[in-house]
């Protein structure tokens, strides 16, 4: 978990809230010959996954309780736009600073609450191939 905690600058709080110590034990047959970066994805993986319903787009309009199509007519950023940033298939990051930033007043939030991205690990070899536990 140290080894984890120094890869992604998470604290161990944070980790543990989805890699408990129950099931760091349970993981140790599937995984105890694996490299420490594997371990590494893997709970960084599940705490992205966790995230990914509490920040971002998505989330922010759902707290605000407006649809796609509410969002789409009270921001004047195109539905399509809105459906495709929620989806991940286009980058909100790369958005035009009016396009997010319509989105962040009308949501009544910041633009970098609207751009979170989950947490990625670069390494000097191979990609590691996510395992689901």
């Amino acid at each position: 978990m140290a080894y984890t905690q120094w890869m992604c600058g998470l604290g161990f709080n944070e980790l543990l809230e989805v890699a408990s110590l129950d099931w760091i034990i349970g993981s140790y047959h599937p995984l105890h010959e694996a490299s420490e970066d594997k371990f590494a994805q893997i709970v960084i993986d599940k705490w992205s996954n966790a995230q990914a319903d509490k920040k971002g787009l998505k989330a922010a309009r759902k707290a605000t309780g407006l649809t796609q199509k509410q969002l789409a007519a009270q921001s004047g950023v195109k539905l399509r736009a809105i459906q495709l940033y929620e989806q991940n298939q286009l980058d909100l990051r790369r958005a035009s600073v009016s396009s997010a930033l319509a989105l962040a007043d009308t949501l009544n939030c910041t633009i970098e609450d609207l751009v979170w991205q989950p947490i990625a690990l670069e390494y000097d070899s191979q990609a590691i191939p996510s395992v689901k536990l």
